[in-house]
């Protein structure tokens, strides 16, 4: 399991339909210290190249030189989530987003998935299948976790197939490799 070609993702995404205003494709420079709030913890790690999608144009384009950190970090006593991604390269920040209840994860393969928020579509193109699930399990538990304690908005969220649940189950049994998750309790 490797990066797919760069190629392979322009024919293959977006997975997810734009459901929020569309994006611009630039990032603020902010680096990883000024993104860190107390009393958040990690519990997911992978590593993973990260895309924007340019929906002028509709492709993906990479950000981050090449390989980026992303971490999902829960805040316990604020009952909030959030995916922050670094690049390796550089240290920037280029992912900074709370989750919601609404939140719909998607997958145009097993190793590059999708998601959305009111700034930009974001590709993460996992290094590993290990991460890719690791990664995909701790965003659903955590957009899970979030409609569990308050009704959610107006709009429906977007649900996957039983199917895609079992598909993935599957290919997760496998076993974790590098990357760390702690079960919600």
């Amino acid at each position: 399991a490797g990066l797919c070609d760069h190629r392979v993702l322009l024919a293959c995404c977006p997975a997810l339909p734009p459901t929020r205003a569309p994006p611009t494709l630039s990032f603020s420079p902010i680096r990883l210290q000024h993104v860190m709030m107390s009393g958040e913890k990690a519990i997911a790690v992978a590593g993973a190249a990260v895309y924007y999608f340019d929906q002028a144009n509709t492709q993906w384009t990479p950000v981050d030189g090449g390989m980026s950190t992303a971490k999902v970090y829960e805040n316990e006593d604020r009952t909030q989530f959030r995916v922050i991604a670094w690049s390796q390269v550089d240290q920037k920040v280029v992912i900074n987003s709370s989750l919601f209840k609404e939140l719909a994860y998607g997958k145009a393969s097993d190793t590059f998935h999708n998601f959305a928020d009111a700034s930009h579509m974001y590709g993460l193109n996992f290094e590993s299948l290990e991460d890719a699930c690791a990664f995909e399990k701790a965003v659903i538990d955590c957009v899970a976790h979030l409609n569990q304690v308050a009704p959610p908005r107006t709009h429906t969220p977007t649900h996957t197939s039983s199917a895609h649940h079992a598909h993935t189950h599957h290919l997760c049994a496998r076993g974790t490799g590098r990357t760390k998750y702690a079960a919600q309790t």
